[in-house]
């Protein structure tokens, strides 16, 4: 990514960094992989990896906020819950989840999700370094009900962020990466039952 971020920008684009050593982190030789059709069901989805994807029709919106905007909305959060650890990422991403909760009009037993990618490196021990070239990236997910998630405050679901960034410690990601070398998997973008494919993308500036 930060590569694509130097070429994106015009910037000079320096020489590959040294920190590809496969000893850094768990690595296995022996995983599989195919080509076969995905399966119908989702309870053997490390069976197969490769697939063409057919993409539905895009419908994008672009929001901005300014820097004033995201600091009152940090604010916030951090004011109904009496903390000072939520960030305005964690915060952002709160109110974004709960507008889209109210405005589908789930209904308020059904569960729903946020997932956040989240960068690995240094949350290990020992720490990989920011330039090491393997796929450190990780998915994190919070989960509460339709109800629960639009009836409490923006503090609430701001909190369970905060708590599922903190859980993902070396612990958890070791144990998640000796699961995944026992059964492999890819994520996927799928389309809802709606025929839509529902992403979320935020630029950090």
């Amino acid at each position: 990514m930060l590569s694509f971020h130097y070429i994106q920008k015009g910037l000079l684009f320096h020489k590959p960094p040294k920190a590809f050593n496969k000893s850094m982190c768990l690595y296995s030789s022996n995983l599989p992989l195919t080509s076969t059709k995905p399966s119908t069901t989702m309870a053997t989805p490390y069976l197969y990896y490769l697939f063409r994807f057919e993409a539905p029709e895009l419908r994008k919106r672009i929001f901005h906020f300014s820097a004033k905007s995201i600091a009152d909305l940090k604010a916030k959060p951090n004011a109904e819950w009496d903390a000072k650890e939520i960030s305005s990422f964690q915060s952002l991403s709160a109110l974004v989840w709960r507008a889209i909760t109210r405005a589908r009009r789930i209904p308020r037993d059904q569960s729903t999700s946020c997932m956040m990618a989240a960068n690995k490196r240094a949350r290990l021990k020992p720490a990989l370094p920011e330039d090491y070239f393997g796929n450190m990236i990780t998915i994190l997910k919070a989960d509460a009900k339709a109800g629960e998630l639009v009836e409490r405050g923006l503090g609430w679901s701001a909190w369970k962020l905060h708590e599922t960034v903190m859980n993902n410690t070396n612990e958890k990601i070791r144990e998640s990466l000796e699961e995944w070398t026992q059964r492999p998997y890819t994520y996927q973008f799928v389309q809802r039952r709606d025929g839509e494919l529902g992403q979320i993308q935020y630029v950090w500036a």
